[in-house]
């Protein structure tokens, strides 16, 4: 204890002033305080109670302050006070404003929840109606199908024998037959499957790059297959074996370019050849190609027009407005020559936008994943309103989206049809470029990341039996692993031998026809093998796994499916966009993980093969070189 505190305690042993003889200063108008007049307080019961501590506490000493020390602690108490009152004011407030969050953000929820559920019991409804319309749709056909078998057995079978060659599903009678006997016209379901892709350029070329495009078309199995930025130049053409291409090349090039760009244009599959007059009908605008069927033996005609409209950020100047001004043109010129389909890429994310007048035109709403809009989805949103055509995105099938790589996802290509023949679209989905890298076993060294859409369409014709040839051609393989002994031994094929080698040696020596030679030479064979061989049923198997790069192995491939599955868990999440973030950063981060594990092992096989090249050509026995290569 230190020696202040001992004399402040005999100051206060020493004095011993009552209560009633404390001094009481004032204040004078300067805020100095002066030892005023002392007066009495009056008697309460305040007073009492006061009283009643004090005689508690007779003990307690009160030391005699003076005016610096009464100074400041009336300051302390008005800071004390001071304090108090805004704690007070302070606590009152953020009552308050607990109270107006708790409320407003109830209000919030109670809103949000009501609109998402009126949203889902909205969908609910629209998916149960649909179901029930496609019930009824097929009860419908049932029983009309039952009608017309019931028709049928009360009026007899027909007897004819050409009719008994020919096999027509969902054929309806017409009248006209029991009149004219001559001509009969029937109405046949004609499908069709197209296809719209923008592949990013097709090699002319036999590389890595020809050799995947080629898997994916005979992987999508398509009649007809758009092809957007097909980069080719000036006059060059695609071949394929099964199909021809029918191209519109962009012919504005820089002069530096090193390869070309843009270009459209169509694998149409060689049978369609047989069956209809294809042709080009206009290809005046860049982008735009019209391609015109007309059925050899019915009254089936269509056209399909293919587009590519560049980006609005692209380097190359394009004027979209005029863009789909042309396009408007073209559709109403060509109105008049049977169904129309349009498809392409338009670079158009059209978000929310209607493809028709709401509450005009009987048309089924899209269920839409890409909201996101720009002025290339408004212009084509209108003018898909103004030629009454609407799109199979998201009304029909599989709804999934175009465009998918590191660098985000949208939904850019479209297939179109006129509102009244929406009804004449069996199926629509969406492929996806892993997907089909998975289904075809090859993985390129550049993958596309536009996806393939498919979409199988129902023509309905009118044909003419006594024209119409309907003859399908199909390949019979035979098993000719077990050939009998006496094949081409029999004495009535011997003479067949000996009647074709005479044809043969006319034909060869006198008519120098070496093509009519080997065509009886080869029905010579096919007569014998139709006798004597059996046919091989052949049963469509899923390809199996391919080798096409020999350096494939299997951390290859781990790497692969984590990065399908990563994209997977991309593309289907729907939760907060931090979450989406992380996901789609991870898929990068696995993506490039991948093309750089797969640039690394084709570097390593490539140089380990040109060490071995080089020490087999070093050695003696050059045989083995030769046979490497």
């Amino acid at each position: 204890m230190q020696v202040s505190d001992v004399n402040k305690i005999n100051m206060i042993s020493q004095v011993n002033p009552t209560h009633d003889q404390l001094d009481y200063t004032t204040s004078n108008s300067d805020g100095n305080t002066q030892p005023g007049t002392s007066r009495k307080r009056q008697n309460s019961e305040k007073d009492d109670i006061e009283n009643k501590k004090l005689k508690v506490t007779e003990q307690l000493q009160i030391p005699v302050m003076g005016e610096s020390e009464k100074f400041s602690f009336s300051a302390i108490q008005n800071l004390a006070t001071n304090i108090t009152v805004s704690f007070n004011m302070l606590s009152d407030r953020m009552i308050q404003m607990e109270s107006s969050i708790e409320a407003k953000i109830s209000a919030k929820i109670e809103s949000a929840l009501e609109t998402k559920v009126k949203e889902e019991v909205g969908k609910f409804k629209k998916d149960i109606q649909q179901d029930f319309d496609r019930i009824n749709e097929k009860i419908d056909n049932v029983q009309k199908s039952y009608d017309d078998l019931a028709k049928n057995k009360d009026n007899g079978t027909i007897n004819s024998s050409r009719a008994a060659n020919i096999v027509i599903k969902n054929l309806e009678y017409d009248a006209r037959e029991k009149d004219d006997n001559q001509i009969t016209v029937h109405k046949v379901q004609a499908l069709f499957r197209d296809g719209v892709w923008n592949c990013r350029g097709w090699s002319t070329r036999r590389n890595d790059n020809s050799t995947f495009r080629k898997l994916v078309l005979e992987h999508s199995n398509c009649d007809i297959l758009a092809i957007c930025e097909s980069f080719l130049r000036e006059e060059e053409q695609l071949c394929v074996p099964g199909y021809k291409w029918l191209g519109h090349n962009r012919t504005n090039l820089h002069r530096n370019a090193v390869r070309g760009s843009g270009g459209v244009g169509a694998f149409i599959r060689s049978e369609l050849f047989n069956s209809f007059d294809i042709e080009i009908i206009d290809k005046s605008v860049e982008g735009i190609l019209w391609i015109y069927f007309n059925c050899k033996y019915s009254d089936l005609t269509f056209s399909l027009g293919i587009c590519y409209l560049p980006p609005s950020i692209s380097t190359r100047l394009n004027d979209q407005e005029k863009f789909f001004e042309n396009l408007l043109h073209q559709v109403y010129c060509n109105q008049l020559k049977g169904n129309t389909i349009i498809c392409g890429d338009f670079n158009a994310r059209c978000g929310f936008n209607t493809d028709y007048i709401e509450g005009i035109d009987d048309v089924i709403p899209r269920s839409v994943i890409d909201s996101i809009e720009n002025h290339n989805g408004d212009l084509f949103s209108d003018f898909l309103s103004d030629v009454n055509f609407a799109m199979l995105n998201g009304r029909l099938g599989v709804n999934d989206y175009t465009y998918i790589s590191p660098a985000g996802k949208s939904v850019v290509d479209y297939f179109c049809v006129p509102y009244e023949q929406l009804n004449r679209i069996l199926d629509f989905k969406v492929l996806r470029m892993s997907d089909v890298i998975d289904s075809v076993n090859y993985h390129p060294e550049s993958i596309p990341d536009h996806s393939i859409l498919l979409c199988d369409i129902k023509c309905v014709m009118k044909q003419n039996s006594e024209n119409y040839d309907c003859k399908v051609s199909k390949r019979i393989k035979r098993n000719t692993k077990n050939v009998p002994n006496d094949f081409l031994t029999d004495e009535s094929v011997q003479q067949m031998v000996r009647d074709t080698i005479t044809k043969i040696e006319n034909f060869i020596h006198v008519d120098q026809d070496i093509q009519s030679a080997y065509n009886e030479f080869q029905e010579l064979v096919q007569r014998e093998m139709s006798n004597r061989l059996p046919v091989v049923k052949q049963i469509q198997n899923k390809r199996s796994k391919s080798f096409y790069k020999p350096y494939w192995n299997e951390t290859l491939q781990k790497q692969w499916n984590t990065a399908c599955e990563y994209e997977k868990q991309w593309l289907k999440f729907h939760g907060s966009p931090q979450r989406k973030k992380l996901m789609k950063d991870r898929y990068c981060y696995e993506r490039k993980t991948f093309d750089k594990l797969n640039r690394k092992f084709k570097r390593k096989f490539n140089i380990q093969k040109e060490r071995d090249l080089q020490e087999q050509l070093n050695s003696n026995c050059k045989r083995d070189f030769w046979r490497s290569i």
